[in-house]
């Protein structure tokens, strides 16, 4: 999700706290349903301050996203085999098989790197 609406959920959701809150105080919700609303909107408030965390950490991590482009064959040592397969998709465009023989052509966006 883009931070802004990650922001936006999360104020949305303090405002449900706060009227959750206000309905217990006027008696409108028993005790028992308060604490396990309030938890669970506490929880996914969570969830989303480290989402925002990590969109504010990004800037930090782009050194470290260099090194791994720099070093291809460290990035796809390390992956899953599905992730692998996510790389040679992202990183090639014309793929075909000949026989026996697999062929790859990089994108041209990266053909330059």
């Amino acid at each position: 999700m883009e931070q802004r609406a990650l922001a936006l959920q999360k104020s949305r959701l303090e405002a449900r706290l706060t009227k959750l809150l206000y309905a217990y105080l006027d008696d409108v919700v028993a005790r028992p349903d308060f604490e396990s609303q309030t938890a669970r909107l506490k929880d996914q408030c969570a969830r989303i301050e480290q989402q925002l965390e990590r969109y504010e950490s990004a800037p930090g991590m782009i050194p470290e996203i260099e090194c791994l482009l720099r070093d291809p064959r460290q990035l796809y040592d390390r992956a899953t085999e599905n992730e692998r397969r996510q790389l040679i998709e992202l990183a090639t465009e014309g793929r075909f098989v000949a026989r026996r023989a697999v062929f790859v052509e990089p994108r041209r966006v990266l053909a330059g790197c």
